[in-house]
């Protein structure tokens, strides 16, 4: 099936939101140490496996959005899971460093999901049933 040239750059914008996904994953999978430093956070008490399970979690919300990539149309409804994915992550962080239990450094790693949850808000509303 060939795809529709009106969704190209939708195709690039959920491709690019996998990637970032992948990437945060790996960093979180492979140096979630060093990811706390980075951020300043305190590492995760308690055993490493919570901290890769969100790890796992951050790549399959990945896969879902190469998959809305390979057909927008078709998995319009990973795109809503998506968005409301992104839009809650940012929700929580904000909340969190209101609460005084993260800081703004951390808070700035949310904004790539502000970005690309209001990006996928904005292909919703234009491309609305």
């Amino acid at each position: 099936m060939t795809p529709d040239p009106r969704f190209a750059q939708v195709g690039l914008l959920f491709r690019a939101a996998a990637l970032f996904n992948g990437l945060v994953a790996l960093a979180f999978f492979f140096a979630a140490p060093q990811m706390a430093a980075l951020l300043h956070l305190q590492p995760a008490p308690g055993p490493g496996v919570y901290i890769r399970i969100l790890a796992a979690c951050i790549a399959w919300f990945g896969w879902g959005y190469w998959i809305v990539a390979s057909d927008p149309v078709r998995y319009r409804l990973f795109a809503i899971q998506g968005m409301l994915g992104k839009l809650t992550v940012v929700a929580l962080i904000v909340a969190a460093v209101l609460m005084g239990e993260a800081n703004w450094a951390f808070a700035g790693l949310a904004t790539s999901d502000l970005v690309f949850g209001l990006l996928f808000a904005l292909y919703l509303a234009r491309t609305r049933a």
